[in-house]
């Protein structure tokens, strides 16, 4: 059964200014902008009240600004704010993926109900605004959409009609030069682009025109990286309802413990933190969060560990569980003696072939057993005072 996209574009309203007003509330008295690249990226309400819109040159904002606060971007002042927001969106989903610091894209098509659980994410972010698409682009442009009035833009169930209408000069995932191009032949929404033929785009576009063609019916890219939390390994277990039984979950548990367990040892990975996820028929999952002593990678130290955490989550209508790895290291391997669970026999007998494997490959000389080597003089000596005082 094939499962409908649902991509949503999570984007923070004032997230810059509002991060440096919320470090420094002083900020909040003056118009305060800031801009990357000679270009306003945010502004708070004061500048906005002067006119500063997003995107706007920075010689024009300093002029309807004068004696304003202006800050240049600074990607490590907004890092951990970014994080915050990022890991409330990492409850609902295992795809996200961030784009800007104020902006990531999610897909939430393996829930039952996506809008709903769409909806109680947005008002769980601060500022947050979304956009709702069945590809990336749509979903991008239905969040510029999205205000005050109307938190959540979705078109999922209207993309052509969206499609359409949509002007020409917005679609930023076309170079502005064909942007530029399309309008100036007279050619100003997407619409109006669907309307050519194949052989017509790639005339003007060359290879670029079938990728043109298929925006403007609609379609595009919908494939959403699962970059967010970094460095993590994730699985899930959807349920073809909603179950409450507590055998039911205790196998799924057993499950995604020897499926996560296979992943880490394939990639030669570990970690010690541990987040578990119930995926509720109705509301916002429900996440616990924990990290442990030691670095797990078995089955049994992953299923104990899921078990626990379990215990304080409430079993009601759960449509799926996921659980989730973040920020593994790589395995740290010690090899502390040859055959340690052998008898002190068969210990020699392992240790023997290794050596004359190494020695075969490499000769004789490249490998030496500790009684081969050399006594230095000093111990020698004192080897030798000892024996013949007693003294130790």
């Amino acid at each position: 059964m094939s499962v409908m996209r649902y991509l949503l574009c999570v984007r923070i309203s004032r997230f810059y200014t509002r991060t440096l007003e919320t470090r420094e509330p002083h900020l909040a008295k003056r118009p305060l902008v800031v801009h990357r690249d000679k270009q306003v990226l945010d502004a708070n309400l004061k500048a906005r009240s002067l006119g500063i819109k997003v995107g706007m040159g920075l010689a024009e904002a300093k002029l309807l600004a004068e004696g304003g606060n202006f800050y240049a971007y600074r990607e490590e002042e907004f890092r951990d704010a970014q994080e915050r927001w990022l890991n409330i969106c990492a409850e609902y989903t295992d795809f996200v993926e961030p784009f800007d610091m104020h902006r990531a894209l999610l897909d939430l098509s393996r829930h039952p109900n996506p809008r709903n659980l769409a909806d109680s994410l947005v008002l769980r972010l601060d500022g947050g605004r979304g956009g709702a698409g069945v590809t990336r682009w749509t979903a991008e442009a239905a969040a510029n959409e999205a205000s005050m009035a109307q938190l959540i833009f979705d078109v999922t169930a209207s993309s052509l009609e969206f499609v359409k209408r949509y002007p020409v000069m917005q679609l930023e995932s076309l170079p502005l030069e064909v942007r530029d191009k399309l309008v100036f032949l007279g050619y100003e929404t997407m619409g109006q682009v669907a309307s050519l033929s194949a052989a017509v785009l790639r005339k003007q576009f060359g290879e670029l025109g079938d990728s043109i063609r298929i925006l403007a019916k609609g379609g595009g890219d919908a494939h959403v990286e699962d970059a967010y939390p970094p460095e993590s390994v994730a699985d899930r277990l959807m349920f073809e309802g909603a179950v409450e039984d507590l055998t039911m979950l205790d196998e799924a548990m057993q499950t995604l413990a020897d499926r996560l367990s296979q992943t880490l040892i394939e990639e030669d990975r570990q970690g010690k933190t541990l987040e578990l996820l119930f995926d509720q028929e109705d509301g916002p999952p429900i996440a616990r969060k924990r990290t442990f002593a030691r670095s797990m990678q078995a089955e049994t130290s992953l299923y104990a560990a899921l078990i626990l955490m379990m215990r304080d989550i409430p079993v009601k209508s759960v449509v799926g569980i996921r659980v989730r790895m973040p920020r593994t290291i790589r395995t740290k391997r010690v090899q502390s003696a040859f055959g340690a669970y052998l008898d002190q026999r068969m210990r020699t007998t392992a240790a023997d072939v290794a050596i004359d494997r190494v020695k075969s490959v490499f000769g004789d000389e490249s490998i030496k057993t500790g009684a081969e080597m050399p006594t230095p003089r000093r111990k020698q000596l004192l080897r030798a005072y000892q024996d013949a005082t007693g003294w130790v």
